[in-house]
């Protein structure tokens, strides 16, 4: 797997090179600098093999463009695995202690780094919930946390009920259709890993987070400040990138140590601080 960066430079500056689009080879990661959205199909003719080759497209790019040719990193794949530091973000934001907080997961998906990451949550707080169309999928999880570690959870699929005595809501793949059929409760920090969601409770006074903002670990930032991709590329993007090749749960967290975030995003901006205090108040 390879990794293309993609930023819009001045056009006469690459004339002077007497091609259209410049390419540095860095570490097998590519910096094509091209002057503007026209030349994608010419930059899809350099790279033979793209079912394993992603590409970061700076800001001042038409991602569209990219996206009919090419697999484009958006920092989706990366917000599930900072699920921990935004859960530390929130409570220090709301000035909430972990150990009193019931916090819901709604996932239909078990795969191994899913359970991993239900495990670590699950022995920082108080009570977690799992919501899922199928409750048999996660009873092996329920015992193992029992039998191992000590720590009840609830596994269900109770639409009226399910989310009601919930601080914080991780939406890790439930649809905006599936997603609106619980019954919410009327403060909460819902927190929508898959993408923008609306929500339709006219009663729910809680936030609804559909991105997130950090900032890199040192290691990292380091290299995108030479590279000059990090004025123009989203930080949450960039560290994708760098850790996207990773296979375990442990590794991924590994490669992560260190990026802290700098606030979550709304349908309406920067989440502000005010805002998260109302949820545990």
């Amino acid at each position: 797997m390879a990794i293309w960066y993609v930023k819009k430079v001045d056009k006469n500056a690459l004339t002077k090179l007497f091609r259209p689009i410049s390419i540095t080879n860095v570490e097998n990661k590519m910096i094509a600098q091209i002057p503007n959205e026209r030349y994608v199909k010419r930059l899809a003719k350099k790279i033979y093999d793209r079912q394993n080759q992603y590409l970061v497209i700076t800001r001042n790019l038409n991602k569209e463009s990219f996206e009919k040719v090419f697999n484009v990193l958006d920092g989706r794949w990366l917000f599930k695995y900072m699920i921990p530091e935004i859960l530390q973000f929130i409570l220090e934001q709301g000035k909430a202690d972990a150990l009193k907080q019931e916090i819901t997961f709604m996932i239909n998906d078990n795969n191994q780094r899913n359970l991993k990451l239900l495990v670590e949550i699950a022995q920082k707080i108080k009570m977690l919930n799992v919501v899922t169309e199928d409750v048999c999928k996660f009873e092996g999880l329920e015992k193992y946390l029992l039998n191992e570690k000590g720590i009840a959870i609830r596994v269900t699929n109770n639409k009226r009920k399910a989310l009601l005595k919930s601080s914080i809501i991780f939406n890790i793949d439930f649809t905006q259709e599936m997603f609106n059929k619980f019954y919410l409760p009327r403060k909460s920090a819902i927190i929508n890993i898959n993408g923008k969601m609306f929500i339709k409770s006219k009663k729910f006074e809680g936030i609804n987070c559909n991105y997130y903002k950090i900032s890199l670990p040192s290691q990292f930032e380091e290299w995108f400040r030479i590279s000059e991709l990090l004025d123009y590329t989203d930080e949450c993007i960039l560290l994708e990138s760098m850790i996207y090749y990773r296979n375990s749960y442990e590794d991924i967290r590994n490669g992560i140590k260190g990026a802290t975030i700098k606030g979550l995003v709304g349908n309406n901006g920067i989440i502000k601080q005010e805002e998260i205090l109302k949820v545990f108040t």
